[in-house]
């Protein structure tokens, strides 16, 4: 016969449960080995002396088992008091007696009335001081044949772990992993075991059934997970905060001979996790999104581990301050096994609990799609007829969320709207934002959203020749939010522009035709100074032979 009670947290330096009265029991009573349908008494005896044992007496099911899942019972003061407590067990019908873990009981901490204080003051977000790592032996129960091996993994611990396994063939061992068998001396009965292993003043225990059917099969199931936001390890509970993506492993034996037949795991996720599409993997080939909510897995031998891992995300706008503790629970099952069930344990931190206000900015940019542009730029060079793309980024800047988020974008005049271009985050959506706007609707904390539309620049006889500058202009409104306005300048221009003496090309060509230009110039001006001294000669020469022929006559 074995009790085991185990805590998924908090525990003391003794690994022992810690409760408060008044508050729910954060224990899981696992006991085995009774008469079945029999009667049985729990008693729970205060080590102070200061109170009288409670005695709880109730029965087993009919495989002479007592499970009650943690969070069922309540701690009631009328019974029990502060303290340290031992539990044990006695068997009513066979008188067999045992020893159950041991636990203490806190008084709960009175709630001081609380007064008004100002409004805090943002201060820089500390670093979190991580929870202690409890240590936990896994997988918590499975089933065996005599002399079949057993295998157990411990996390949690310092790197140095001692095993105990009182009744196997191998009693002791150490390291992270350790296996053992059970030898076939039970005169075909079956048996139950407890496994411990000890590691930084830490214990732990793993339970084990031995039975002696030749055609049996079980199932067991292991479950941890990891933040990979901060790159933590592999644990049974983690330390995440609001946006961390963290990764669940579920690990599933499959025990016995024989074949399983239609396998299903279930995982249930929390509120406050949400499953990432898509990030599903068995034994490292990725699954359907259904795998792990009761898709019929199929027939698997024994004798092997099912791995599957799968990711989520921590979600925003909480309703807490503080630490909160998400369980995510797991169940495998088939049509001729046992159940197996596990938990994994995301512990959420939410260090600055001030609510922000509702902040937005917004951009305006462009791209010119007649000239092929693919960047979005902050100014636009256009001619007539060109078609623009507009953009506009719209962003909340807050930790909370923006609602009745409104636009409207005003073309300046010269700019035509071209029907049905407006989309918001790549999907088409109706007309209007150049008219009465259009309402986006809410926009998550530090969420962002993409509205684009095209427009096409008027014909040339719109314009004037040269530059003409315009201002495109959007307005963006919401609840509790004042206006906010982006500007994209756009410079249309018409006709070509005169090219500036600056600009006039110079080079090796251009001063050959230069030598060319100015030797035909000297030609042309030697060739008329020459005319021009040969007639002036001739001229006078005329001149001198008039006067000598004058002379001739002259008789004075």
């Amino acid at each position: 016969m074995i009790c085991q009670l185990t805590w998924d947290g908090p525990t003391d330096e003794a690994g022992r449960g810690i409760r408060v009265l008044n508050g729910f029991s954060n224990v899981r009573i696992d006991i085995r080995g009774l008469t079945p349908n029999g009667a049985f008494e729990m008693r729970n005896t205060n080590l102070t002396g200061f109170s009288s044992p409670v005695i709880i007496v109730t029965s087993a099911d009919g495989n002479g088992r007592f499970f009650v899942a943690k969070d069922q019972t309540s701690i009631r003061p009328d019974q029990y008091s502060a303290g340290t407590y031992s539990t044990t067990v006695r068997d009513l019908s066979s008188g067999r007696t045992v020893n159950c873990t041991s636990f203490k009981i806190l008084t709960p901490t009175p709630t001081p009335t609380p007064t008004p204080t100002p409004t805090p003051t943002p201060t820089p977000t500390p670093t979190p001081t991580p929870l202690p790592t409890p240590l936990v032996c896994s997988p918590g129960h499975q089933e065996v044949r005599p002399n079949q091996s057993a295998s157990f993994h411990a996390i949690g611990g310092d790197g140095f772990y001692v095993w105990s396994a009182p009744g196997a063939n191998q009693n002791f061992g150490s390291g992270q992993n350790f296996t053992t068998s059970y030898p076939n001396n039970f005169n075909n009965q079956t048996q139950f075991f407890n496994v411990e292993v000890r590691s930084a003043g830490k214990v732990a225990f793993c339970s084990v059934t031995v039975r002696e059917d030749q055609q049996f099969q079980s199932l067991s199931v292991d479950k941890t997970v990891r933040n990979l936001s901060n790159n933590s390890g592999e644990s049974n509970t983690v330390i995440a905060r609001e946006g961390d993506r963290v990764e669940f492993f579920i690990r599933v034996g499959l025990n016995g001979s024989g074949t399983i037949n239609n396998l299903r795991v279930i995982d249930t996720l929390p509120s406050g996790l949400t499953y990432v599409s898509g990030s599903t993997r068995l034994n490292n080939s990725f699954r359907s999104d259904n795998t792990l909510f009761g898709e019929n897995l199929g027939n698997y031998s024994t004798g092997q581990t099912l791995n599957l891992r799968f990711e989520a995300t921590v979600n925003f706008g909480s309703n807490y301050f503080g630490t909160v503790t998400l369980q995510n629970d797991v169940r495998a099952e088939s049509s001729n096994t046992n159940t197996a069930t596990d938990s994994a344990f995301v512990n959420v931190q939410r260090i600055n609990p001030i609510v922000d206000d509702p902040r937005l900015t917004v951009q305006k940019l462009g791209r010119n799609i007649t000239r092929g542009e693919n960047t979005e730029l902050s100014s636009i060079s256009a001619r007539p007829n060109d078609t623009i793309e507009f953009i506009i980024r719209v962003r909340s800047t807050s930790n909370v969320t923006v609602n009745n988020v409104r636009i409207n974008d005003v073309l300046p005049s010269g700019l035509t709207y071209i029907s049905q271009t407006t989309s918001l985050n790549n999907n088409v959506i109706g007309d209007g934002i150049v008219g009465s706007g259009i309402n986006i609707g809410s926009l998550s904390p530090f969420g962002e959203a993409i509205i684009k539309f095209s427009a096409r620049l008027n014909a040339e006889s719109y314009f004037s020749v040269g530059t003409t500058s315009v201002i495109n202009r959007v307005e963006v409104r919401a609840d509790n939010v004042g206006l906010s306005i982006a500007e994209l300048p756009i410079s249309v221009t018409k006709g070509n522009n005169l090219v500036p003496a600056s600009t006039v090309p110079t080079g090796a060509g251009t001063l050959v035709a230069s030598i060319i230009a100015s030797a035909i110039l000297a030609f042309v001006l030697v060739r008329y100074r020459n005319t021009f001294f040969s007639k002036r000669r001739q001229i006078l020469a005329f001149g001198n032979a008039q006067r000598n022929d004058t002379d001739k006559f002259n008789f004075a």
